[in-house]
């Protein structure tokens, strides 16, 4: 599903770019587990589900594509590392 919204003479479009997994102590450090954990529930080895949404910027006089995850270039190995649970869908 895209969703956007329009700024001026942009147009802001955010794309399906995959579902990945990382540590949720990693990810939010010294905040501890149990104020994360009400809003980004962990697995029992203690994984969050996230979402890489890039990004698609329209203007009147080109298209820019702010990539805000893990892209599409991941070789198999990175994708175990970063538990890929869905790859990028977006369009070339």
């Amino acid at each position: 599903m895209q969703t956007g919204f329009k700024l001026g003479d942009f147009e802001l479009t955010w794309l399906n770019g995959g579902v990945f997994e990382l540590d949720g102590g990693t990810m939010f450090g010294v905040v501890p587990k149990v104020l994360w954990q009400k809003k980004y529930p962990s697995d029992d080895e203690n994984y969050i589900r996230l979402l890489n949404s890039p990004i698609l910027v329209r203007t009147p006089d080109t298209h820019v594509l702010i990539e805000t995850g893990l892209g599409n270039k991941l070789t198999e190995k990175q994708k175990k590392i970063f538990r890929v649970r869905r790859d990028w869908a977006v369009p070339d």
